[in-house]
């Protein structure tokens, strides 16, 4: 089963690429660490107080498994901006020449959210409005690898 409601609907996101956001999603620089987050503003869809979207997790440059190279993936969320809970819905690799998917894990309980972690800095982008780095938003998956692989060695969003 897809990791929300019409698993058609998702497919179909997953087919085109990511919905609106396949071309040049707006993306919002959220977290940085071992990964640059980037949260998908293009990808929200706002039921009541609830939210579901995607947030591009950047690696490292030179980032491969199995001998594959990946500079990243989506990890699906869905929050609660009134009772501050989330759930990760799944994860779909990108692979280094575009290729996505399938989305995979996810689908838990719906649980508090911690203090500092992405679940916490992506609800604030989604239910807030919040930009966590302070730096523009960047239009794009290639240019969000481009910063985030420049951010990730120095820990430093510029």
């Amino acid at each position: 089963m897809a990791p929300w409601g019409n698993g058609f609907a998702l497919a179909a996101v997953l087919v085109a690429g990511g919905a609106v956001a396949a071309d040049a999603p707006t993306l919002r620089p959220t977290q940085l660490g071992a990964f640059a987050m980037f949260t998908d503003l293009d990808s929200i869809e706002r039921t009541g107080t609830r939210a579901k979207f995607r947030v591009l997790q950047v690696t490292e440059t030179g980032f491969t498994a199995g001998g594959v190279a990946y500079v990243g993936g989506w990890r699906w969320f869905e929050v609660d901006c009134s009772g501050w809970t989330a759930r990760g819905m799944g994860f779909a690799s990108v692979r280094a020449d575009g290729i996505e998917g399938p989305v995979t894990g996810g689908g838990g309980e719906m649980a508090k959210i911690a203090p500092g972690g992405i679940e916490d800095e992506a609800a604030r982008v989604v239910c807030e409005g919040a930009s966590p780095l302070g730096v523009a938003d960047i239009r794009g998956v290639d240019a969000a690898v481009v910063a985030g692989r420049r951010w990730i060695p120095t820990g430093d969003a510029d």
